[in-house]
């Protein structure tokens, strides 16, 4: 994955308290973008990203819905080198399966359209 990260402008869907962030940032992100609708969790991000000794100006957290974000992000048309989408589980039991693989998809299918390779 460094590879893939290096110079590269990344978003993080969902990112929590930035590990995928950090990562990218440690393998030579230029900027990072962490999206997630708990701002306690991108307060932590943000601390992490400072405590790995990573340059603040590279890295933006953004509180906000990650459905939300890429709507706006898409009639925006901004783009993504890298976009990282690891949501949490949308069917706590059998009966919302086929609502979760509808959200799934659709949330693939706009995190597809603001990636740019």
């Amino acid at each position: 994955m460094q590879a893939f990260h290096r110079g590269s402008r990344v978003l993080n869907l969902f990112g929590y308290t930035g590990g995928f962030s950090i990562y990218a940032g440690l393998a030579g992100a230029s900027h990072v973008t962490t999206v997630d609708v708990a701002e306690a969790a991108l307060g932590a991000a943000d601390s992490n990203w400072q405590l790995n000794d990573l340059n603040p100006r590279q890295h933006e957290g953004i509180a906000m819905d990650a459905f939300e974000f890429l709507d706006r992000a898409v009639a925006a048309k901004e783009q993504w080198d890298v976009v990282i989408c690891d949501p949490p589980s949308f069917a706590p039991n059998k009966a919302s399966v086929p609502k979760a693989q509808a959200s799934y998809e659709r949330l693939f299918q706009k995190a597809a359209a603001v990636t740019s390779r």
